[in-house]
């Protein structure tokens, strides 16, 4: 007799009674014996933990089928109180009990109404019958209020992505309170209350150091609101006005928001490109190969190193292995526990009398590891898988340099209610919303990161918890930096490899293993806040400039690599909603989805009457509207792109206060563009309306809709061409008016068929042979054509305009135009009546519009125009010292800085003006380039920046301390910077002032600005000498300044202030153009720039001497010595007028062939690209 035994397949654990019987193979014949019955109820084994903060705590598992993942559900009293969740929660205590995987435990947050009697909590297995043990009961729920009235708590406010409130012991004051944040019942940190408040040491609390607050974590910021509740730690109870709905994020409303259920699939966050060793990422067990060298610090923690090694022994199948420990000093039995695992382990211990820097001492550790690859694990990680081979694996590709691993986090040590919660999925940049700062974060789980939680990825950084590198890259970048202290040293060792070798970091999200965070969270020192803001600093200096302009092409790009996220584009717009009576909401709404479509940015729209100014998390603001004023916006991340559309109103832009803020000005025609260029030297670009290709494909006509020819707009009262131009009852055929209001006007009423909805309009193009355009008063004259124009042409239907600009620019003179009534019904005849010549005609056009008018082409021209912003062009900021801009306009550094600023943008980069009090506002910190142009204010250079001083006056304001912290040092002034060299390590270049070509040249009817003597300046107080010598002379000098009224009689005032663009006139209408020079800036040869300004202009200029004045003009500048000089100089030019004309001409020359701003900008960008700071790429697509 033989026995047998077979393995039942798990699919017959299908809680249904099966029957077996057995037969032979070779033959077929059943063996002897009735059929076996056999019960296929499923078996489990769970247990229902515990409720916490109102989430349900357990696990699940099917004994017959261990991979399976079940889902369960809550029963209150019997009745079903959750939708059915999956029990995929990562479970160390069941991993290690089962030896299953451990992904069985489930985290429920439901809430139940208030009751006042005990209910009783069970959890079900989904589909099934089976209750898990341990039911709970749940007493009766009553509203939770502070109970010790000696505690006050309160949450204030979110903002900047900063909880706020404060909280003391009005028993005992110097007892700092504790509080526990938690968003959407999960538990974030801890924060102690001792901040400085000056609100409460007047309300009299105390000190008044009750402060607190807690930072949001990024993750958060997904654009929904989220619950936030603030808990009193020792308590447990909630904080007054806690807890709160906090909006998270963009504040606007998203395109999908919008769109039809079948669009949405673009909508989806757009994701890192998984590294191309994901298929094989995962090794057979047992592989050997490369020697690891594993080194871990350790300062009196025992019982982790306990818990990490015993892992280790666990799970680690990789035999060519070395474990490293350093240790500091520790006094509670870390000895020990080494030498026992010694007798299993290979174990090194390195001691130290003293606690030393992380750097240090893993560099130390390095020197002594045999390995050819180094592997650094914190002291409180735990293994949960066997993950070493298949890190290994994963460097055996030449292109990566550094590779980590999912971490678990694990908030309390042994607690196994609180299953682990995603902690680091890899390292990425975000804008910090207390400094302004791109700051490294991590990535954990949520709603952004949900398809990248299972793979490993290319991503900036990986934390040092659990970082594997090849041991010869490690020592090639420099080690581990030693100053820093506990804080980005492994991001600053992955940027090195990244950015300095060209390699990747990989983090490899398929493989995990756990860290007690809480350690490190809650065991800080009291420097901790210190130590953190000097490391920042210190990887700012370092990285600061590539890491922004990778995060920048990161974000252009779409990919998510360096930012986590994609563009967020925001569209400023009359009012957003599918169903609004505003064209340019249609207008944004087209582009946004061809944007999202193509590129997969986000789109959003900001709409006038919800808050538009609310620009959170946006990258990109295009404002649709000129009445939306700049100056208003709230929440603006520091490298926001400002952008301006103007489709009408073109004349409207220029003239607002906050046009100069605008980084590009965009038009929908070329007139529309010249105009916006002329004002300020506006950087400005073409986008023309366009129209929507697959929206408006020829369709068959509509019944509803049929005409013969129709006009779609609306009538708000003011004056249109086609109230007077058309008068349907002279047109035999049949007519249909869309819009709004036309039923008010008689000659109309009867062809109104009322207002449609946009996407009804495909129908009523289809279903007319004819519309008419008329473009309105704000935007026949410009050329800018409407998008009906663009839409009714791709539908077949033929166009007739009123504008003869919009058709020449954008068809080519193609489409008919309309001048009268008559032209218009004579047309609109002709073409009804030849439908053969209609339809070429209109054929033609389409072809046009097809080829060259379609949102899809302008979402890629919307892209050419942004993509100098984000990628290869620099971001370069003017500082001057106008105390504001309501004076900026009377100082001549303004000028001289709008002169620099149109010189740079000739070469593409992007150039913002500051006044003195946004010289450190949040926009400097998006800058590539930071220019002084240095007065009586001192700046200080950020570290990550490339900054240059043009010390053009007051040069001994500046000290040599000041001077040191720049990159490089220009000086009006060649002898001031000969002294200069010899002072200074910083490197110190001439750079003189210069003019404006493009304001300052010889005009035409110069003699109605005559003046025999003119002098431009104001006094400052102080009697200037060349004032004073022309005054003694008894001259008619004209003067125009501020500040006279105490130093010369009032008639020899003739003003405040010129315009600059007045300048030029006055200056070649003088005889003479008196100039003198501040006494420091003549002593240090700094020469005035109205010499460069009246000579560009062909004036004729008087001068004191300053040293250098003949090698820079030779001798077309007239100077003079004394009063007598003065007086000869004066009347000898006046007698000889073709000698004057001869000595103007020949300074005129000089300076616009040697000293104008395309002359020193080209110098200055020598200078910049040369800088290390510039040369890093930023892989723009």
């Amino acid at each position: 007799m033989k026995l047998f035994s077979y393995q039942l397949p798990t699919s017959i654990f299908d809680n249904a009674t099966h029957e077996f019987t057995a037969a032979f193979s070779e033959t077929g014949v059943s063996l002897e014996g009735e059929p076996v019955k056999f019960d296929g109820r499923r078996k489990y084994s769970g247990y229902v933990d515990a409720i916490n903060e109102g989430i349900l705590y357990g696990w699940v598992i099917e004994e017959t089928d261990v991979s399976r993942s079940l889902w369960v559900e809550v029963i209150a009293d019997g009745e079903l109180v959750t939708e059915p969740m999956p029990a995929t929660v990562f479970r160390n205590d069941v991993m290690v009990a089962k030896g299953t995987s451990g992904f069985h435990g489930f985290a429920i947050k439901f809430s139940l109404l208030p009751t006042e009697r005990e209910r009783e909590l069970s959890v079900r297995v989904s589909g099934d019958s089976y209750l898990l043990p341990n039911r709970l009961r749940i007493p009766a729920t009553t509203s939770v209020k502070q109970k010790d009235p000696q505690i006050e708590a309160y949450f204030d406010n979110v903002r900047g992505g900063v909880v706020y409130g404060w909280a003391w012991d009005a028993n005992n004051p110097n007892n700092s309170i504790k509080l526990n944040m938690y968003i959407d019942h999960e538990f974030i940190s801890t924060s102690t209350a001792r901040i400085l408040r000056a609100d409460l040491v007047k309300a009299g609390k105390g000190t008044g150091k009750y402060g607190y607050n807690f930072e949001i974590p990024e993750r958060f910021f997904d654009g929904t609101t989220h619950n936030i509740n603030i808990l009193i730690a020792t308590t447990k109870q909630d904080a007054r006005n806690s807890p709160k709905s906090i909006h998270l994020g963009v504040n606007a409303v998203h395109h999908f928001a919008n769109t039809r259920v079948d669009d949405t699939a673009t909508a989806f966050y757009q994701l890192p490109a998984a590294i191309s060793v994901a298929q094989d990422a995962i090794v057979p067990i047992g592989i050997s190969g490369v020697g690891v060298s594993v080194i871990i610090l350790s300062k009196n923690g025992s019982h982790l190193l306990e818990q990490l090694l015993g892992s280790l022994h666990r799970f680690n199948t990789y035999p060519n292995i070395e474990v490293i420990i350093v240790d500091h000093a520790s006094i509670d039995g870390t000895q020990s526990v080494v030498t026992r695992w010694q007798e299993t382990l290979n174990v090194k211990l390195i001691k130290y009398e003293a606690n030393h820097s992380f750097s240090y001492s893993n560099n130390r550790a390095v020197e002594q590891a045999t390995g050819e690859i180094v592997f650094f694990l914190n002291n409180d990680i735990i293994f949960c898988q066997d993950v070493i081979p298949s890190l290994v694996k994963i460097l055996d590709s030449p292109s990566v340099g550094v590779v980590g691993l999912k971490l678990l986090d694990i908030l309390y040590n042994n607690n196994t209610i609180m299953p682990p919660q995603v902690q680091h999925l890899g390292i990425n940049f975000s804008v910090n919303r207390l400094t302004n700062e791109l700051t490294p974060f991590e990535m954990k789980s949520s709603k952004a990161t949900f398809g990248i939680m299972h793979s490993p990825i290319v991503v900036p950084a990986t934390t040092g918890a659990a970082l594997m590198m090849r041991k010869t890259d490690f020592i090639s970048v420099g080690m581990f930096r030693e100053n820093y202290f506990y804080g980005y040293e492994d991001v600053d060792l992955c940027l090195s490899v990244n950015i300095g070798m060209g390699l990747n970091v990989v983090c490899a999200n398929n493989l995990a293993m756990l860290h007690h965070r809480g350690y490190s969270r809650y065991n800080v020192d009291s420097a901790f806040s210190a130590r953190a803001g000097k490391n920042a600093q210190v990887l700012r200096q370092r990285f600061g400039a590539a890491v922004r302009r990778r995060h920048a092409a990161s974000l252009f790009n779409g990919d998510s690599s360096w930012s986590g996220s994609t563009l967020n584009i925001a569209f400023a717009v009359s009012e957003a909603s599918m169903n609004s009576d505003k064209a340019d909401f249609f207008t944004a709404w087209e582009l946004g989805d061809e944007l999202a479509k193509q590129f997969k940015w986000n789109i959003y729209y900001l709409d006038k009457t919800l808050n538009w100014y609310d620009l959170q998390d946006i990258d990109v603001l295009v404002v649709m509207r000129d009445d939306y004023d700049l100056r208003q916006i709230k929440n603006a991340k520091p490298s926001l792109m400002k952008i301006g559309w103007a489709r009408n109103w073109f004349e409207r832009w220029p003239i607002r206060p906050w046009f100069r803020q605008y980084d590009l000005c965009l038009a929908s025609s070329e007139l529309g563009r010249n105009y916006l260029a002329a004002s300020d030297g506006m950087r400005s670009g073409v986008l023309r309306i366009g129209g929507n290709a697959e929206r408006f494909e020829r369709g068959a006509p509509v019944a509803e809709y049929s005409s013969d020819y129709c006009f779609t707009g609306s009538f708000f009262g003011h004056r249109r061409d086609i109230l007077d131009a058309l008068e349907p009852s002279n047109v035999p055929f049949e007519f249909a008016l869309y819009g709004y209001n036309w039923e008010k006007l008689p000659k109309f009423s009867k062809y109104y068929r009322g207002g449609l909805a946009y996407n009804k309009m495909p129908e009523v193009y289809s279903s007319t042979r004819i519309l008419i355009d008329d473009a309105n008063h704000v935007t026949k004259s410009w050329g800018s054509t409407n998008s009906r124009v663009f839409d009714a042409l791709l539908a077949g239907c033929l166009v007739i305009t009123n504008s003869e600009t919009s058709s020449a620019e954008a068809f080519n003179g193609l489409l008919p135009v309309y001048h009268s009534q008559d032209e218009l019904e004579d047309l609109i005849v002709y073409y009804l009546e030849n439908e053969t010549e209609r339809k070429i005609l209109s054929e033609k056009l389409r072809e046009v519009v097809v080829r060259e008018h379609t949102y899809r082409l302008r979402a890629t021209e919307f892209r050419a125009q942004i993509r100098d912003f984000f990628c290869e062009k620099l971001r370069i900021s003017i500082k001057i010292g106008a105390p504001g801009w309501d004076k900026a306009y009377q100082w001549g550094d303004y000028h001289f800085a709008l002169a620099m600023k149109k010189s740079f943008e000739r070469y593409g980069h992007f150039v913002r003006i500051d006044v003195l009090p946004d010289w450190n506002g949040p926009a400097s910190n998006s800058d590539d380039v930071v220019i002084v142009l240095r007065g009586l204010s001192s700046y200080k250079p950020k570290p990550d920046q490339i900054n240059l001083m043009w010390n053009i006056s007051h040069p001994n304001a500046v000290s040599v301390t000041e001077y040191e912290t720049y990159d490089h040092i220009f000086v009006a002034s060649h002898s001031y910077a000969q002294e200069l060299k010899s002072k200074l390590t910083v490197p110190v270049s001439v750079l003189l002032q210069c003019a404006d070509p493009s304001v300052f040249y010889p005009c035409e009817n110069s003699e109605l600005y005559h003046h025999k003597m003119l002098f431009v300046g104001n006094s400052r107080n102080v009697f200037r000498p060349v004032v004073a010598a022309a005054l003694e002379l008894k001259l008619p000098v004209d003067i125009f300044g501020s500040d006279w009224s105490s130093f010369v009689p009032p008639h020899l005032v003739k003003g405040d202030h010129i315009p600059n663009s007045e300048l030029r006139r006055h200056y070649a209408g003088s005889d003479i153009v008196l100039n003198d020079h501040w006494s420091d800036m003549s002593a240090l040869g700094f020469l005035s720039n109205r010499i460069f300004d009246v000579g560009a202009c062909g004036g004729f200029v008087l001068s004191d001497h300053v040293h250098g004045m003949e090698e820079t003009f030779s001798d077309f500048v007239v100077t003079y010595t004394d009063a007598d000089d003065f007086r000869s100089k004066v009347e000898f030019y006046s007698r000889n007028v073709e000698e004057r004309k001869r000595k103007a001409s020949g300074l005129a020359a000089i300076i616009r062939s040697h000293h104008t701003f395309d002359n020193r900008i080209d110098e200055m960008l020598s200078v910049i690209q040369n800088s290390e700071k510039a040369k890093s790429s930023t892989g723009c697509k």
